[in-house]
C-alpha cells in the first residue's frame, strides 16, 4: 500500500510498479487509522481474528492464534525514501505509535542529516547550505534533524533502533543529469528562503555548470526501528510469570 498526501505522487509511484497497488492519499496522522484497517483485513483473510469494530483492529498480539505466533513473525513494514526531513516532530511520533502498537517494523532510507560537500568549493556554497537549511524547518519540519529526533522517539518505546550513514557521492559528467537536477532544486529552496540570494545563487549554478570534474558528497542516513521486540519482550516476561518457560 502506497500513502502520501499527494495524490499525483501517489499516481507516479503506482505506476512504476507495473502491478495493481492500493494508493491511500492521506496524511501521516491517518497512519494509525490504515495500518489497523489493512492488518484487519489481513487477519480476516487468514482466520486468525476478527475486527472489534469497522476500521479498527486489534494489536497484533490478540490477533495472532497460538499456533501462528513466532518470535520472527511481523505484520507490518513501514517504509519511506528521502521522507523524514520533510515531517514534523507529530508525523514522526504518529509513525512511532503505529509500529509500537502493532509490534511493526520500519525502514527509512536517505534522510538528509548533514551539510553538502563539493570539490572544488566555491565562496557561496554556505552561504547557500545555511539558506536550504533554514528553508527545510519551514512549518516545523524538522531538517536534518528529523533521523535523530526519530530515533530518539522510537527508543523511549522500548523499540531496537539501528542507523548507519548513507551519504550520496555524485560526479560530473557521470552523475550530470541528477546533479543539475538536485543543484538547480537545492538553489531554488535557497532562494525562496533567502529572496536575496537570487543573483548570487545564479551565478553559482552557472560557476558549477562550467565544472566537469565537480563531486558532490550529501550526508544521510537509514533508520531501521524494529518493534517486535518490545512485544515479543513483554510475552515473555508474562509466559514467566505464569510459570511458562521463555521463547
Amino acid at each position: 500500500m502506497l500513502v502520501d498526501a499527494d495524490e499525483s505522487a501517489l499516481e507516479i509511484a503506482a505506476d512504476r510498479f507495473g502491478t495493481t497497488v492500493r494508493t491511500v492519499a492521506a496524511p501521516i496522522s491517518s497512519l494509525p487509522a490504515i495500518a489497523a484497517e489493512v492488518l484487519g483485513e489481513v487477519a480476516t483473510e487468514v482466520g486468525t481474528a476478527s475486527l472489534t469494530e469497522v476500521g479498527t483492529a486489534k494489536p497484533r498480539g490478540e490477533r495472532r492464534t497460538a499456533a501462528a505466533a513466532s518470535p520472527d513473525s511481523c505484520d507490518l513494514l513501514i517504509t519511506g525514501s528521502a521522507l523524514l526531513d520533510v515531517l514534523t516532530r507529530e508525523d514522526l511520533a504518529t509513525i512511532v505509535e503505529t509500529l509500537h502498537r502493532f509490534s511493526g517494523v520500519g525502514l527509512f532510507l536517505l534522510s538528509i542529516s548533514g551539510q553538502w560537500r563539493l570539490t572544488p568549493s566555491h565562496p557561496d556554497d554556505g552561504v547557500l547550505d545555511e539558506a536550504f537549511a533554514h528553508h527545510q524547518l519551514r512549518e516545523s519540519r524538522l531538517g536534518t534533524h528529523a533521523a535523530t529526533v526519530l530515533e530518539t522517539t522510537a527508543r523511549n518505546t522500548g523499540a531496537q533502533v539501528e542507523t548507519s550513514a548513507s551519504p550520496w557521492h555524485l560526479e560530473a559528467p557521470r552523475d550530470s543529469e541528477f546533479l543539475t537536477r538536485f543543484l538547480t532544486e537545492r538553489v531554488d529552496a535557497a532562494i525562496e528562503e533567502e529572496p536575496r540570494l537570487q543573483a548570487r545563487g545564479r551565478a553559482w549554478l552557472e560557476d558549477r555548470w562550467a565544472q566537469s570534474g565537480l563531486t558532490v558528497v550529501v550526508d544521510h542516513t537509514d533508520v531501521l526501528i524494529d518493534a517486535t521486540v518490545q512485544h515479543d519482550t513483554r510475552t515473555a516476561q508474562l509466559g514467566t510469570r505464569r510459570g511458562e518457560p521463555k521463547r
